[in-house]
């Protein structure tokens, strides 16, 4: 049985020490982010991996290797892997959250999204959900549709993480359950082998943000274990 963790934190908890646990890869991407905040979230999601893994493994956080490579194109911005570790790991970050999974002898997909300033659900309707999930939105209050439309999203995109096959796949052409309901993936039109085999859960990213996460592979123990990362963030820049 295999126990999932998911790790917490926020932007806030960037410290200059951090950057020395990035990777040169890592810290060209980082540094042609625009926006500070931008730059905050992707620092503290890049060292909280290598702080998470090092936890599992005894390797020094320094020297692990996170491959990124998309399996499409060849280039370094594919989901992280950990080679030679047997753990699945995946990283999200959205707002004031930052979330890093972990799971042992599984893959594992993450995604958290924060509800202020998203785009108008209408304008997201068609490309994010099958006709009886849009049937389902239009059906709720118009306060509610856009928490119920990042429900959806952040599934999917869970899912997504999980196999790797990111937005090549239309996320359309997914069908989860509905969000009052506990996640869980109904159809996958290309892989419909993953239904029934890629179990999900709800997370608990604080107020004003949705998250989930698609687990594949393993037997896994209920619940997934959701721990505060800000101590390994600090301890690592002190």
């Amino acid at each position: 049985m295999t126990r999932c963790e998911v790790w917490w934190a926020g932007p806030a908890s960037a410290r200059p020490a951090h950057l020395a646990l990035l990777d040169a890869t890592e810290l060209d991407r980082r540094a042609r982010l625009r926006r500070p905040i931008d730059r905050a979230r992707f620092t503290v999601a890049a060292a909280l991996l290598r702080l998470v893994v090092s936890r599992h493994t005894g390797i020094d956080p320094a020297s692990v290797t996170i491959d990124r490579t998309c399996h499409s194109c060849g280039r370094m911005h594919g989901k992280p892997h950990v080679p030679a570790t047997g753990l699945g790991v995946s990283i999200s970050h959205s707002g004031s959250r930052v979330a890093v999974a972990c799971a042992p002898g599984a893959q594992v997909g993450v995604d958290v999204e924060e509800v202020s300033g998203a785009p108008d659900p209408e304008a997201l309707v068609h490309d994010v959900l099958t006709d009886a999930e849009a049937t389902h939105l239009h059906a709720q209050d118009r306060a509610d549709r856009m928490h119920a439309l990042l429900t959806y999203w952040t599934r999917k995109e869970a899912v997504l993480k999980t196999t790797g096959d990111g937005l090549r796949v239309p996320m359309s052409s997914i069908a989860v359950s509905a969000p009052l309901e506990r996640p869980r993936l109904e159809a996958y039109t290309s892989r419909p082998e993953l239904v029934g085999r890629l179990h999900m859960w709800p997370l608990d990213p604080g107020p004003g943000h949705v998250a989930a996460i698609g687990i594949l592979g393993a037997a896994v123990v209920q619940p997934v274990l959701e721990l505060d990362g800000t101590p390994l963030l600090d301890a690592a820049s002190s």
